[in-house]
């Protein structure tokens, strides 16, 4: 099940000839302190953990940089068997400078296809007035796999007043690297949200249009988001009336 484990902690500790190729640590099977056997036992720590040894790969690392990982390491070790307290530091961490990310979080994700769940990294950025702009990215154990998602783009001009339903007011459906609104998953609680397991859920409000917003569900299919179904509302009425959308 597993290929390996901290990829930083044994990287720290090769000598500057070591090839990144011999950057490996500990297998599970063979898993010696608590910490150790924490961060195996928990597969959220797991992806954590190879969320980190990625970026630290990925980066370019001062000899500074080294020392004060190996003073985290030894922080982190402190933790002991303590999967809340190892799950802190990791999240704390990650969120410094040196990792380059911000308005992150990790989410276990369904896919439709392979129909298994693994561990993405999300990242939010600003993306205008009401909404952000999301990226999604799988943690594989050697290197982030970035995920696109097909756009449903509805027609503006087709007001929803006074409709039921619509079969698809979607135009046309646009390739893009990210999805512009707000990413809910069914696990984290929006018991308003329509979405199902295994499903995401992005609400995005209509900038410059008084109330009007879409929320469209999303099924991964491999490395792609695909829209399955959704809510519109494109009437003026400064109410919330948002009338359901399926695509075929």
């Amino acid at each position: 099940m597993f290929f390996v484990k901290t990829i930083l902690t044994a990287f720290l500790l090769l000598t500057a000839s070591s090839s990144i190729g011999h950057a490996a640590s500990f297998n599970c099977a063979n898993a010696q302190s608590d910490t150790e056997k924490a961060i195996c036992g928990d597969p959220y720590l797991e992806a954590l953990d190879e969320l980190m040894g990625i970026l630290w790969l990925q980066n370019s690392v001062t000899n500074l940089a080294k020392q004060d990982q190996k003073s985290w390491l030894v922080v982190r070790d402190e933790c002991l068997s303590n999967v809340s307290c190892l799950q802190n530091i990791y999240l704390d961490r990650l969120g410094d400078d040196l990792f380059e990310l911000d308005n992150f979080r990790v989410a276990k994700l369904f896919n439709f296809k392979a129909q298994n769940e693994k561990y993405y990294l999300v990242r939010d950025e600003f993306g205008g007035a009401y909404n952000m702009e999301m990226y999604v990215s799988r943690i594989s154990p050697s290197k982030l796999e970035d995920i696109s998602w097909k756009l449903p783009e509805f027609d503006e001009q087709i007001t929803t007043c006074g409709l039921s339903i619509l079969i698809s007011d979607a135009r046309e459906v646009s390739d893009a690297e990210s999805a512009h609104g707000w990413l809910d998953l069914l696990d984290q609680g929006y018991a308003d949200r329509f979405v199902t397991y295994g499903e995401v859920s992005v609400f995005r409000k209509w900038v410059g249009h008084g109330d009007m917003s879409d929320e469209v569900v999303y099924r991964l299919f491999g490395n792609q988001f695909l829209p399955v179904r959704g809510r519109l509302d494109n009437c003026a009425d400064q109410k919330q009336r948002h009338i359901p959308i399926y695509f075929e």
